[in-house]
């Protein structure tokens, strides 16, 4: 090979290495800026449920890279949550931050769960008026209140849906889904009601005065229905025009006939709408007379040998 030939090619090579250690020199300047700082974050051992009080062995620490997910607010020490409330449940293993918390001094329970303006108010259910215990926290119910009122001259029972789209906090004691044994319903005695303070009259009236019955909602439904009610006049009325319809003999299409006797006399009732035919024929009340009086059915076939034997000569 040419002497002049080489030298190019000896020339291409050291380039091509110093090139390429230029290229490592710089991934790896990259890499080791490119290390994030690491930080200790609480998070919780397992789901917290809210209104609860935080304990020791509800939190545990890990290590993490520095992201914008940890916000601020979050806590590096287990102490600092020590008997807080969350004012909303907290999965597992995630970063617990004050913004999920209720304020310093907030106690335990119920009272957390209750919006400003609003009024937690108890009522009595059964299975019936329950919906068969299978109402959750959390679930939306529709209050339907059943009394009886004056109405005129008498007295009437009236239905009414009094709420609509109230939110239910607690199902007897348990304030949270979970609180339940195995998720199950229990025969809870009474539905804790979130509502606003200018309704808690008309509840607790209502409950005093008559029976609260609670109908149960699809979470989706969020639009309010007409103001639903109903009268024992209006549904007794189509049973009461059943009851005075007349009856009539099946077999024939005419009315049935009752022989009725009073003392001495005898007469037919009618029972059934009768043609007028019918009617100019028969009568509504046919009169038969009184047996004991003489002349009493001597319109019968005189060849009954027993009425011609004992009749008078």
């Amino acid at each position: 090979m040419k002497k002049v030939a080489v030298i190019p090619l000896a020339l291409g090579v050291l380039i091509g290495g110093v090139a390429i250690k230029l290229g490592l020199d710089t991934l790896q300047e990259a890499k080791a800026s490119g290390k994030q700082e690491v930080v200790s974050v609480v998070v919780s051992a397992a789901q917290i449920e809210a209104t609860t009080q935080i304990q020791m062995e509800m939190l545990r620490v890990i290590e993490t890279p520095v992201t914008p997910l940890l916000g601020r607010d979050s806590f590096s020490k287990v102490e600092d949550l020590i008997g807080r409330i969350p004012a909303v449940t907290i999965p597992k293993d995630m970063p617990i931050r004050d913004s999920l918390l209720s304020p310093k001094g907030t106690r335990p329970g119920l009272e957390v769960r209750i919006p400003k303006g609003y009024r937690a108010v108890s009522v009595k259910v059964n299975e019936v008026t329950g919906v068969a215990y299978q109402i959750r926290p959390g679930a939306f119910v529709d209050v339907i209140a059943v009394m009886n009122v004056n109405g005129g001259r008498k007295r009437e029972t009236v239905s009414r849906i009094i709420l609509q789209r109230i939110e239910v906090a607690a199902v007897g004691r348990a304030l949270n889904l979970s609180n339940e044994a195995g998720g199950k319903s229990k025969a809870a005695k009474s539905i804790t009601l979130l509502v606003k303070d200018s309704e808690a009259p008309k509840l607790h009236l209502a409950q005093t005065r008559g029976q609260i019955t609670l109908a149960l909602r699809s979470g989706d439904d969020v639009e309010k229905a007409d103001e639903g009610h109903a009268t024992e006049s209006e549904l007794l009325q189509g049973f009461e025009n059943i009851a005075k319809t007349p009856k009539t003999d099946e077999a024939t299409g005419e009315p049935s006939m009752v022989l009725v006797v009073n003392g001495r006399k005898v007469s037919q009732k009618q029972f059934g709408v009768a043609t007028d035919d019918h009617r100019n024929a028969h009568g509504n009340e046919a009169e038969q007379g009184d047996p004991r009086e003489p002349g009493f059915g001597d319109d019968e076939d005189d060849d009954d040998p027993l009425r011609t034997a004992n009749r008078p000569g």
